[in-house]
């Protein structure tokens, strides 16, 4: 059953997508994240694949956060804490191959492959179903995947409905969202919101796609919901939004400023049930290290997030 747009006069997902920790966490480790008012935590156990390899998960070489004894305990965690959650499988190709590229040659190598990434999603629908989990995000930028073998994502669609009673959705590219031809198959439109901005004029460029999403959203009778966001504390994070390694000069300032053209854009948009925050680490880690990241912790972005999500 999808929603009716007109309930969303306030977001239901404030979202903070969660680094899964290399080791063990318990319940005090979200204080910090706690103190910026979110409410839904996005859990990401990973899996992996190389050159045109099948997909390989809860492997003992992943970390604790993409097992699944360390998705379920996290799980249980977060709702001990009040959070709702958000499981998101998310396929890393390895050297570092965008998962919307993916291609094989022949029909039956789809077939075979696919078959493996389904066994991978669905075995983290139905923990997702036995641990009550209040949304599911099926796939991740995989564009290829449906276009080019559309029947294989109709048969990962069908077998996760028959897995997983919570709401679903799929996270699109932003470049990606408007072709996507599933979405009347879903409760959210999910976009990962990496739009090229005009770094002068940022609300502006956010008014021009506020138009566009929410033309579609009202087509469909389909919500939105932004699957990933965010900005890098860099000099330029809004050209290209989606660019991760570059080196760059830190500056939190622009960040915020990304990060707040973008809150009131969307914040009272009633197309929109919420947004999940590119990204937050958990347990152990150096806050030095996320200097020009896209995580918004100990800089003045983690404010932002404190006065919007309220």
């Amino acid at each position: 059953m999808l929603f009716s747009l007109c309930l969303f006069s306030q977001w239901t997902y404030n979202g903070l997508s969660i680094v899964a920790p290399s080791n063990e966490i318990n319940s005090s480790h979200w204080s910090s994240a706690l103190e910026t008012n979110f409410n839904t935590a996005c859990l990401m156990p990973y899996a992996y694949m190389r050159n045109g390899s099948d997909v390989i998960f809860d492997h003992e070489r992943q970390y604790w956060g993409e097992s699944d004894k360390g998705t379920r305990e996290m799980v249980q965690q977060a709702k001990k804490l009040g959070l709702k959650v958000m499981l998101k499988p998310h396929l890393w190709i390895m050297p570092n191959t965008f998962t919307g590229t993916l291609t094989f040659e022949h029909s039956e190598r789809w077939k075979t492959w696919a078959a493996s990434y389904r066994k991978y999603i669905y075995h983290f629908a139905e923990i997702a179903e036995e641990e009550k989990v209040e949304l599911f995000c099926l796939a991740t930028e995989m564009e290829s995947l449906w276009a080019e073998a559309p029947e294989e994502f109709e048969q990962l669609i069908e077998g996760v409905k028959k897995r997983y009673s919570g709401k679903l959705t799929y996270a699109a590219n932003w470049d990606e969202y408007k072709r996507f031809p599933f979405w009347n198959q879903f409760d959210f439109i999910g976009v990962d919101a990496y739009f090229p901005l005009d770094k002068n004029h940022p609300t502006k460029s956010w008014n021009s796609i506020q138009l566009e999403m929410n033309a579609i959203s009202d087509s469909l009778n389909v919500p939105i919901i932004f699957t990933e966001i965010g900005y890098r504390s860099i000099d330029d994070p809004f050209t290209k939004p989606w660019e991760s390694y570059d080196n760059n000069t830190v500056n939190h300032t622009a960040q915020l400023k990304a990060y707040d053209a973008f809150f009131k854009t969307f914040i009272d948009d009633k197309h929109v049930a919420g947004a999940f925050i590119w990204k937050w680490f958990m347990g152990h880690f150096r806050k030095e290290g996320l200097s020009t990241t896209f995580s918004p912790q100990g800089k003045p972005a983690e404010k932002l997030l404190r006065k919007y999500y309220k």
